[in-house]
């Protein structure tokens, strides 16, 4: 049984780790799935065993609000509707308070709030339309 036979997923740092194995498991349950990343080349190994017509690849920066409101809109005019978003990506800086440049807490803001933020807004006209799901992953490193 395929418990997400013909749903349309996001995932959001699809090209390695939690997010690769989350994309998969969702391909592997019949999803039909959008891998977002920065890489490529990842996004491209994690599609291979999977049919064209059940991916789409985004290269994207979470980070930037334009990237993600074209990545959820390029999903939803592929599949034509959108049930589940699973943010995902996130960067880490190295360091403490004491050494951590602005510029390095900068991005890790970007990516780890305003994406999340950015990835929400961008789908949640779509999601109650299907009455979709949300899914935030979160770690502490």
């Amino acid at each position: 049984m395929q418990r997400f036979a013909d749903k349309v997923v996001v995932v959001t740092g699809a090209g390695s780790g939690i997010g690769k194995a989350t994309a998969e498991r969702f391909l592997s349950e019949g999803a039909m799935v959008t891998l977002v990343g920065r890489t490529r080349a990842k996004l491209e190994d994690v599609a291979k065993p999977y049919a064209e017509d059940r991916v789409l690849l985004a290269e994207a920066d979470i980070s930037n609000d334009g990237d993600v409101r074209d990545l959820i809109s390029l999903t939803v005019q592929k599949f034509g509707r959108l049930d589940v978003l699973v943010n995902n990506a996130g960067v880490v800086a190295q360091g403490d308070v004491s050494t951590l440049t602005t510029d390095a807490w900068r991005t890790v803001m970007a990516t780890d709030v305003d994406g999340v933020f950015y990835a929400c807004r961008a789908a949640v006209p779509h999601l109650k339309s299907s009455r979709g799901s949300i899914i935030n992953v979160s770690s502490v490193s």
